[in-house]
């Protein structure tokens, strides 16, 4: 790997309670060099050092352009320490005691900032210098936006990205992290320290915590935004969007990365922790379940390389395809880590945490996990009831976790004993410091879910060496082994004398927790770190996955959003909107699900997100893509294409032209109704001409609509009801051969009747 070395040299002429003010020189940057400034950790601002300076030229350095003045947002007035970093290689060039006003290295003397500040980045091993990894961290950002607390999910997420820095996995130069912007419509770049230093952060209890952020920005996908996505066609080659959390609460994320697929060249890494939704629905909030499958129908194509956190997830992926006629991409399986101490400072944080004390005054058995129906917590009350009836002195069961979905019964349960008469406590909101000295004090844990991905509960039970009850249900024996005490989820005799046991007979409980910590093997999260680099690499190393459609002639593609709005209907009713969401637009008949997907896939470039008649573009020009079987037609040979569309009202009349690879078609299409269906006849020898040839006779084809002789009177108009850009409303699509008069006349009875 090649290290440059970057000389640098610069001076704070002026530290004030307003304003900064300085230069800044290094040896590589030709053009003025772009600085970053943080405080107290956080991304603030970014700057350029382009200011002329003849004095600096004339003290014996090259270079004018390097002067600086930057002023202060009111934000950072109260901060403690400032860092003035190079953008160019994320070294920390100064750093300012700003309640003293003092700089606190002199690099006009070759000074960097002490160790304790952002230290330069260290070589990593060779063979994972050539990849590229953007993090998507959207549902992370929009979750830290409302909760103060990571859980599930969101912890694995943090933990995956934090281990991945601390222990150099990657270099940390190759490594991104973006949120979509909901407010935007698109992805931005977060500021990688700011980010990291609030992870960090985030482990400690809420009174301990010093990083400040906007939560109402966060909550949209904002977090030490930088701007906008921008990514060179040569980064995009050795690059993988990974996601490690939940995309399906996205609005048309399918093609949010298809667009980064098809521009850039990136792969896409997505990880799959459960199927829940589809195989446990029955405990899931049903248009959850809904939400979830339309993703998985559209994103499976997509995958470059899967990371599943479970054997029985990989199971279950594979058995969702099979079962639904879709190709299993390739996966790996990446488990998840059992440990909290990976991300705790050597000192300062490694003792218990006083917040909770008055939790583990008396004995306890812990319960760690979202409270819902599939976590099982009713079964846990019922064992507690049994054994209290039966005169067991029990211990209480603190349950730490949110309220979540179909936790009723177990609620009304609690209400109706006065939670088992003091018996069952729920703490929420929980830090990892303070879960920490939660599992240390605990008598033994216990998990008696009826379904998970993985299971992180039981690997940090057993890794601070506290047994753990579980069911032998999906992946949970994965995680615990032999080292697990199982109980049944349907005899509940039979599991109350497996806990009555460990209550009543101290030295079996005394037995198993030594045998738990002789032989217990944590996975790291370091471990499982390195098995994402390895998902990327194995996803970089082939061709990339489908990034376009192949249309088949004589079939309809329509570009309504999947999922079906069925709330509040009944019989008929329901019936209807089902035909309603699956009828053809331009023939008579029944559109498939596949041909929805691909009709969706096939849009390229800016659109907003489907509805249920069809689909706005965004601006007059709409692109689409497809690949055609051309092998069987002659030069001399033309196809019809035909599209039902619709503008906005206040754009009528106006005109509508079809390009192919940039050739605009002859017959536009004259606008005088908001909808409308038209045909073009495309030329077989100008598809061939005006397109990428692939085997088999195959083409990749670029097309697009655009919308002409819009007024500007008619899009003010527009504004006032909707202010998004909309351009061509495009429900359907049709290409069949000119010699095809049986499609053609279904069509011209559709325009006709």
């Amino acid at each position: 790997m090649t290290v440059i070395t970057i000389d640098r040299v610069g001076n704070i002429e002026r530290v004030s309670a307003t304003n900064i003010s300085g230069w800044y020189i290094n040896s590589v940057d030709n053009k003025p060099a772009l600085l970053r400034l943080y405080a107290d950790s956080v991304f603030i601002l970014e700057f350029t050092a382009g200011e002329e300076r003849p004095d600096v030229v004339a003290g014996g350095f090259n270079k004018a352009e390097c002067g600086f003045r930057i002023d202060l947002p009111e934000a950072v007035r109260n901060a403690v320490s400032l860092e003035i970093i190079d953008a160019l290689d994320n070294v920390a060039v100064w750093k300012i005691d700003f309640g003293r006003r003092n700089v606190l290295n002199d690099l006009l003397q070759g000074q960097l900032p002490t160790a304790d500040s952002i230290k330069p980045l260290q070589p990593v091993p060779q063979e994972n210098a050539d990849v590229r990894i953007l993090f998507d961290v959207s549902d992370l950002v929009y979750y830290i936006g409302h909760h103060d607390n990571l859980t599930g999910i969101q912890r694995v997420q943090s933990s995956v990205i934090q281990a991945m820095v601390r222990h150099k996995v990657m270099p940390q130069s190759n490594i991104g992290f973006i949120a979509f912007d909901a407010s935007l419509g698109k992805f931005q770049i977060i500021d990688e320290k700011s980010f990291l230093t609030l992870l960090v952060d985030m482990s400690l209890p809420v009174a301990n915590r010093t990083v400040t952020f906007d939560r109402n920005k966060a909550r949209v996908g904002n977090l030490f935004a930088r701007g906008d996505l921008k990514i060179t066609p040569a980064a995009g080659k050795n690059m993988a969007v990974v996601l490690l959390g939940a995309a399906w609460v996205i609005p048309d994320y399918v093609n949010v990365i298809l667009n980064l697929k098809r521009r850039y060249g990136i792969r896409f890494v997505p990880t799959f922790h459960d199927l829940i939704p589809i195989y446990a629905r029955e405990t899931c909030d049903q248009g959850t379940a809904e939400v979830f499958k339309v993703f998985l129908d559209q994103i499976l194509r997509h995958v470059d390389v899967g990371l599943c956190v479970s054997e029985n997830t990989a199971k279950d992926l594979a058995r969702y395809c099979a079962e639904n006629a879709l190709l299993t991409p390739p996966t790996i399986v990446t488990q998840n880590g059992s440990s909290l101490e990976e991300f705790f400072p050597a000192s300062g944080q490694d003792e218990d945490v006083d917040s909770i004390e008055y939790l583990t005054r008396e004995p306890y058995v812990l319960f760690v996990s979202t409270i819902e129906g599939r976590k099982n917590h009713a079964y846990a009350f019922q064992i507690w009831e049994k054994l209290l009836k039966a005169g067991v002195d029990m211990p209480r069961l603190v349950c730490v976790g949110r309220l979540g979905w179909r936790s009723e019964g177990f609620l009304q349960s609690l209400l109706r004993t006065d939670n088992l008469n003091g018996h069952i406590q729920i703490v929420e909101d929980i830090s990892d410091a303070e879960l920490k000295t939660l599992y240390k004090r605990s008598l033994f844990t216990i998990y008696p879910s009826q379904y998970e991905g993985w299971g992180l509960p039981i690997g940090e039970s057993l890794y601070y060496g506290k047994p753990c009850v579980l069911t032998s249900t999906s992946s949970l024996p994965e995680v615990a082994g032999d080292l697990g005490i199982y109980i049944p989820s349907d005899n509940l005799e039979s599991a109350a004398h497996v806990v009555q046991e460990l209550i009543e007979n101290p030295t079996r409980l005394a037995e198993i927790t030594k045998k738990v910590e002789a032989n217990f093997t944590p996975v790291t999260w370091s471990e499982v770190a390195t098995k994402v680099v390895e998902g990327c690499r194995a996803a970089l190393s082939k061709p990339i996955a489908n990034i376009t459609p192949e249309w088949q002639l004589g079939r309809e593609y329509t570009f309504r959003q999947l999922r079906i709005e069925t709330a509040g209907r009944m019989g008929q009713q329901m019936l209807d909107s089902f035909l309603e969401a699956n009828r053809q637009v331009l023939l008579n008949g029944l559109v498939s699900t596949q041909d929805k997907i691909l009709g969706l896939e096939s849009r390229n470039g800016q659109w907003y997100s489907p509805e249920p008649w069809g689909c706005w573009s965004n601006g007059f020009r709409a692109g689409l893509c497809a690949v055609l079987n051309l092998s069987e037609l002659d030069d001399t040979e033309s196809l019809c294409l035909f599209a039902a569309f619709r503008v906005p009202g206040q754009y009528v009349p106006c005109t509508l032209t079809l390009s192919v690879g940039q050739q605009v078609l002859p017959g536009e299409a004259a606008i005088r109704a908001a909808e409308t269906i038209h045909r073009w006849l495309v030329p077989i020898k100008l598809l061939r001409s005006r397109s990428k040839p692939l085997s088999g006779g195959l083409y990749e084809i670029d097309f697009e609509l655009e919308l002409r002789g819009v007024t500007a009177a008619s899009q003010d108009a527009l504004r006032t009801v909707d202010t998004r850009k909309l351009g061509i409303g495009l429900e359907s699509l049709l290409i069949t051969k000119e010699t095809d008069y049986v499609r053609r006349l279904n069509v011209l009875e559709k325009l006709v009747f």
